[in-house]
């Protein structure tokens, strides 16, 4: 087997090859892969064919041909992008808890099952439908407890379907997860896979999974409704005909006061569909203004003042860590135009506990390893539990020593220092487990 790849090539020959490969790839499932990708299917391509070890693509054109129903499915996989997390793009978990699921348990009571649907239509390996189903079952147990949820899991690939089907992750990837939506739902694994862990059967039998091709997914939604649809970074391979005709499908089969949800750099705007914008790119059916009849002789309205607008109080955060880089990245992350505010910052517990005898703060970031008085230390001795407290620490959430105690003590949350590097990554996960947090906290 070669591990090296013919760089001679004429150009042309290479060209005709990943054209015929895109073209099969959007034969199976629709998405376009045009110029733009072209770099992204070369490279993928390559890395294919020192698998299979061939060195020419002309020798891989052969192969293709000859193993043309194998090979499309490979491609398949190769060639659609997998790039997911728990809990990515936070604001719409944020807008459901807010606005989403208060209006699906009304309508869950109105039937005879009471159970809230949602799909997951581009499930990839199965990060969100899981991130959903942690969701829903936290949310749930604590707003409506005779309210049951079922979330069908769907992509074209069905390498990613069976994987997600699994229900297993390297423990790493869960990290971004609220802790709260975590607890209970995971089981470690040991031994040779101590670093993966496995959604506990409570968790897996509320997921249903499918090979779906969205173009042609009639047979998968007969009979079937929905009170939430995600299919969030898909689009991006489709054209505007396809788009529109997909997305006709899912209203379709959308409830008439569910929701859709697509990526955050997606857009509906601008296509001829019966939908309107309540969210960040999350739509939901037009709704019918209801048309009050015109008296024959109306009295001119009488002018009120216009109300003052409602302005939101900043989350008042105290910060606690020692050190100045930190307090510094903060200071970027807790900003007004997000709903925050630095109230205070120390430098140690034993600042921290001075300072919350004479004041009160919404959130707490307390930090593990400072002189005088520790994060463990600050924990045992500070009693009140009013506003939450997130750790930041450099240490390893695993830890038994320092993040599980740090856990047990009272702390809600966890998460690793944010550095420049993962700077926008970590300001959103940060600001969200805190409105989270508060959000939990006020309904309880």
């Amino acid at each position: 087997m070669t591990s090296l790849i013919k760089r001679n090539e004429p150009k042309n020959l290479i060209d005709s090859v990943i054209e015929q490969v895109s073209n099969v790839v959007s034969e199976i499932a629709g998405i376009q892969l045009g110029e733009k990708q072209r770099p992204m299917v070369e490279s993928r391509l390559r890395s294919r064919m020192l698998k299979l070890g061939i060195d020419s693509f002309q020798d891989y054109l052969g192969h293709l041909n000859g193993n043309l129903e194998a090979e499309s499915q490979a491609l398949l996989s190769l060639l659609t992008t997998h790039h997911t997390f728990f809990f990515r793009e936070f604001n719409h978990f944020e807008f459901l808890l807010n606005k989403g699921l208060s209006r699906f348990i009304e309508r869950a009571r109105n039937r005879k099952d009471k159970t809230i649907r949602i799909w997951s239509a581009a499930c990839s390996k199965g990060q969100e439908i899981y991130s959903l189903a942690m969701f829903f079952k936290f949310h749930l147990s604590h707003m409506a407890p005779d309210i049951k949820f079922e979330i069908w899991g769907t992509d074209v690939d069905s390498a990613s379907v069976n994987s997600a089907k699994n229900g297993v992750y390297k423990t790493d990837e869960l990290r971004q997860s609220p802790a709260m939506y975590l607890e209970g739902n995971w089981v470690r694994g040991t031994g040779n896979v101590d670093k993966f862990s496995k959604a506990k059967d409570h968790l897996l039998n509320h997921c249903h999974f499918e090979t779906v091709n969205l173009l042609y997914s009639e047979n998968f939604l007969k009979n079937k409704s929905f009170d939430l649809i995600f299919c969030r970074n898909v689009f991006i391979y489709f054209n505007q005909d396809q788009i529109q005709k997909i997305t006709k499908d899912f209203m379709k089969h959308l409830d008439e006061d569910g929701l859709l949800v697509i990526g955050v750099s997606e857009t509906l705007n601008g296509l001829p569909l019966n939908i309107e914008a309540v969210g960040p790119s999350i739509y939901q059916h037009k709704k019918i203004k209801d048309k009050q009849p015109a008296s024959k002789v109306s009295a001119p309205p009488k002018l009120k003042p216009n109300p003052a607008p409602v302005v939101e109080k900043p989350i008042e955060v105290l910060c606690i860590d020692d050190s100045p880089v930190i307090h510094t990245l903060l200071s970027k992350i807790l900003v007004p135009d997000q709903g925050f505010k630095i109230a205070a910052k120390v430098n140690n517990g034993r600042e921290a506990i001075e300072m919350l005898k004479t004041r009160k703060f919404d959130a707490i970031t307390l930090d593990m390893h400072m002189p005088e008085l520790d994060g463990v230390g600050f924990l045992k001795e500070y009693k009140d539990r009013n506003a939450p407290i997130v750790i930041l620490s450099s240490v390893n959430r695993d830890d038994p020593s320092i993040a599980q105690k740090a856990l047990s003590l009272g702390a809600n949350d966890y998460i690793e220092k944010p550095s420049l590097e993962n700077l926008a990554q970590a300001g959103n996960e940060i600001r969200s487990k805190i409105k989270l947090l508060l959000k939990v906290k006020k309904s309880a």
